[in-house]
């Protein structure tokens, strides 16, 4: 199979799969009117029903959606209002800021569920803020092997993807090993990051929270980027997009693993 065209592979279901988090994020030019309560309280009032504890905070704007390995933000950028609805037990989360909209999840069950909370968002935002083009559209799947699983990462990937820890006599002194790589697939783009990230340490506080154990990671984050020539914001043609980035991820994932880890989280 070669990951990167053609139609993928299909979906195994695992029943404890290693994924921490599951992100979308929509990017659009900014509209200042989202920094404003009374213009956000109708889409809040829209979608209280399914997330009904709302947060906000104030935050420097990235010129990306994802932080830079291992480095902090850029000073001097501007600061931004954004709105965080998330449901009752927190692990779905809808962030509105003045150039975006993002979903994440910690319970992430198929594709089919992901698309359906995204397009209900989109559509409901589009209905109360007027969306005319957007810039960026980007998902992005974060899987973490913890505890004895650890010593088994050899036996669930292949050796192309084990970097420094599939070298004769290394891995078992390896404290730190990690590798990145950006690949221009049909869809657009897909960076991945993965290796053994220590305890305690993180590359990416947004999307990879510090764990005290050390644990192996597998980032996949498939985006299209069209800030010179902004796309027409129509909310199908975003989830179409999204859900054809979704699948070439998916394939390249089903290309890396080994039957023993379907075996181990439930395939």
């Amino acid at each position: 199979m070669n990951p990167f065209h053609g139609s993928p592979p299909q979906e195994v279901l695992l029943s404890h799969a290693p994924l921490d988090t599951v992100l979308c994020q929509v990017r659009f030019p900014p509209i200042l009117s989202i920094g404003k309560d009374d213009y956000v309280a109708p889409f809040q009032e829209a979608i209280r029903k399914d997330y009904p504890l709302t947060e906000q905070w104030m935050v420097q704007s990235l010129p990306f959606p994802f932080q830079a390995p291992g480095g902090a933000p850029p000073q001097g950028l501007p600061i931004t209002k954004t709105y965080r609805f998330s449901t009752p037990d927190r692990s779905w989360r809808l962030n509105l800021a003045p150039d975006s909209l993002s979903l994440d999840t910690s319970r992430y069950t198929h594709r089919t569920e992901f698309l359906e909370r995204l397009s209900q968002a989109l559509t409901t935002l589009a209905a109360h803020v007027p969306l005319t083009h957007w810039s960026r559209l980007g998902i992005r799947y974060v899987d973490r092997i913890r505890g004895e699983n650890l010593a088994r990462v050899p036996e669930f990937f292949r050796p192309e993807m084990l970097g420094i820890l599939g070298m004769d006599g290394i891995g078992k002194h390896l404290k730190q090993g990690l590798s990145e790589a950006l690949l221009e697939v049909e869809e657009g783009n897909l960076a991945i990051r993965y290796g053994l990230l220590p305890g305690g340490k993180t590359i990416d506080p947004l999307g990879i929270p510090v764990d005290p154990a050390d644990s192996w990671i597998l980032d996949l984050d498939g985006f299209q980027e069209h800030a010179e020539t902004l796309k027409p914001f129509e909310t199908q043609d975003v989830i179409a997009q999204t859900e054809a980035l979704s699948k070439r991820i998916y394939a390249f994932f089903r290309w890396m693993v080994l039957p023993p880890f379907d075996q181990t989280y439930g395939g």
